[in-house]
């Protein structure tokens, strides 16, 4: 992999750096009810435009260990995961019943492996450096098929969310150090302007993650129970930390 997508790209390479990710998710914590929001809006969103696939090829870009493609690959036709870490598809595959796991860098390869109806990528954009996302999301874009096809992308640096309070000590860290594959924050102008650049525009966009980490752990049945009544409504694209966009190919 040349240098530009070295960082984060090798981040996951590693047999316990892959371990580390899926203990990410373990109920009870902010993330697993963030991933309980995402599966709602996964599930409405195949309800509203599934008529527009009468088969559905799907592809799960940066798969990891399976989470978002074991939920999908039931409700598709064809089912197809992506990463540049054998090591996290290794743990990924056990969960899997019909998909297919591929280890490459769609950065690389002029022609895409296939065209797909639906492509999810969850937790990549956010910590890649910033060629890395141009280049990804250029190759994604060329990976759908027509203008009824759709990519779901998430963020999970929204600095309007709890997240922000930590800027000053994640920007200086960055100035003093260079860039880091931590503490990163993208706004809804940056990640516009991303897809703009790959002839892509936003169709819907959703929000979840109100509660900060720190509350879950100190009062869980209340943090959850807030993340129940707002994750996915007008509060939580306002301000939740983790944003989901919908998004497809723009008209020429």
């Amino acid at each position: 992999m040349s240098n530009a997508h070295e960082g984060y790209s090798e981040k996951f390479r590693e047999a316990t750096a892959a371990v580390d990710y899926e203990r990410f998710y373990t109920p009870g914590t902010a993330d697993h009810a963030i991933w309980t929001h995402e599966r709602k809006i996964l599930t409405d969103l195949l309800a509203r435009y599934r008529k527009n696939w009468p088969t559905c090829d799907y592809l799960d870009f940066a798969c990891g260990t399976g989470r978002v493609i074991e939920f999908m690959e039931s409700r598709m036709t064809t089912s197809r995961g992506i990463d540049t870490s054998s090591e996290m598809l290794r743990l990924a595959a056990p969960k899997l019943q019909r998909s297919e796991l591929i280890c490459t860098d769609i950065t690389k390869s002029d022609v895409p492996e296939g065209k797909y109806d639906l492509i999810t990528a969850f937790r990549f954009l956010l910590n890649a450096e910033p060629s890395l996302r141009v280049a990804v999301i250029k190759a994604l874009a060329a990976r759908l098929k027509n203008a009824e096809s759709m990519l779901v992308l998430t963020n999970h640096g929204n600095p309007f969310s709890y997240k922000g309070a930590m800027w000053p000590i994640h920007r200086t860290r960055q100035l003093l150090f260079g860039p880091q594959p931590f503490g990163n924050y993208l706004t809804h102008k940056q990640i516009k302007h991303l897809l703009e650049e790959s002839g892509l525009h936003i169709v819907e966009r959703f929000g979840c993650g109100i509660i900060s980490p720190r509350l879950f752990k100190a009062a869980p049945s209340v943090a959850d129970s807030i993340e129940r009544r707002f994750g996915g409504g007008k509060v939580a694209r306002a301000i939740g930390v983790n944003q989901i966009y919908v998004v497809s190919k723009t008209s020429s």
